[in-house]
């Protein structure tokens, strides 16, 4: 049975790279994702990382004229984040609340059977993780696998911060995790967000190996302000999804946000700011103005959209009694994809 399985394995990869070969990198990618919605299997897994990886590189992606695109907007005037229910979301709404307010909450976008499918990855690939780095092997799961480009000289370990600054600040790359890489996007797909993401970057978008994380946060924790934009570069396109696996803001750490939308880069490394690249306090709570800032608490399965320019942080401290899990995604147009990341095509 296992080597009959193995050959059929087998057989759909080699499918899956003929249809590379001959640029049809879409049909490779659902072909492989087909086979393993039918029968997961790790080396499948392993493959739709590494092809969604390398197609980005040969496929040619053509973006929007203008950036950014037009929209009516719905929600009152003012500093706040608008807040609106799942049955509610659409592209319109999400450009009303990104580029009109600076961010859009979306109450209820998972169901709880799919939080509960990444509460368990978020365990899973961490203990991994753990496992990895004490005996540099994988898990027999294969539950934490690191990612290496087979096309970029760049590393994940050299790019944007690296591996252990993403585990200190309580974050797993979610490339490393090739089981959980695909539990995520098969949830995003089925709900209709990655098509969502399509529809407001203009383009088939490029989830950043870097950018996309499962996090699990202590209740001590403290952030540092900072606008993604500040390292990512100019001319991006970018679309960025934070889900609560947990409920937060009141047990657990949640999300602090300036409640308006900025337009430029907020000065780093001055006043009280904790590293160079962030906002000192006392400049986020300037810019904030008299409306100062925002925590939303969020229900497991509540999610924020927000884009580069968002200027926010990590908000825990003693208060807190719970650990946070969370997953973040940052997608973007492939014709405008910053340099300083890897990418991987969804």
């Amino acid at each position: 049975m296992a080597s009959m399985k193995n050959f059929l394995v087998g057989r759909t990869i080699k499918a899956a790279r003929r249809l590379e070969q001959q640029h049809q990198w879409s049909a490779a990618i659902d072909l492989l994702t087909t086979a393993n919605k039918a029968r997961r299997h790790q080396t499948l897994e392993h493959e739709l990382v590494q092809m969604r990886h390398r197609s980005f590189y040969g496929s040619n992606q053509t973006g929007v004229d203008t950036w950014p695109p037009q929209f009516t907007d719905p929600f009152p005037p003012g500093p706040g984040i608008p807040e609106i229910k799942a049955s509610e979301l659409s592209v319109e709404l999400v450009r009303a609340g990104v580029l009109g307010h600076g961010a859009l909450i979306v109450r209820g976008l998972l169901a709880p059977d799919d939080v509960a499918r990444l509460h368990g990855v978020i365990d899973a690939c961490y203990d991994g993780q753990d496992q990895w780095y004490a005996t540099e092997q994988p898990s027999p799961n294969d539950w934490y696998h690191e990612f290496r480009s087979t096309v970029s000289e760049q590393t994940a370990e050299a790019s944007l911060f690296g591996r252990s600054w993403h585990r200190k600040g309580s974050a797993v790359l979610a490339a490393d995790t090739p089981q959980g890489l695909f539990t995520y996007l098969d949830i995003v797909r089925k709900r209709g967000i990655a098509a969502l993401a399509e529809q407001y970057l203009g383009e088939r978008p490029a989830i950043s190996v870097e950018k996309t994380v499962f996090r699990r946060v202590p209740p001590d924790t403290l952030g540092g302000w900072h606008q993604d934009g500040a390292f990512l570069g100019e001319g991006i396109h970018s679309l960025n999804l934070w889900i609560a696996v947990t409920d937060c803001g009141a047990e657990a750490p949640t999300m602090e946000f300036v409640a308006t939308r900025l337009n430029h880069i907020v000065e780093t490394g001055t006043g009280d700011a904790p590293y160079q690249w962030a906002v000192g306090d006392d400049v986020a709570r300037s810019v904030a103005g008299p409306n100062s800032t925002v925590r939303p608490h969020f229900q497991a399965g509540d999610a924020i959209f927000f884009d580069q320019m968002n200027l926010h942080t990590t908000s825990g401290g003693p208060t807190m009694t719970k650990t946070r899990y969370a997953v973040e995604s940052w997608w973007f147009a492939p014709s405008h994809y910053p340099p300083t990341t890897l990418p991987v095509m969804v």
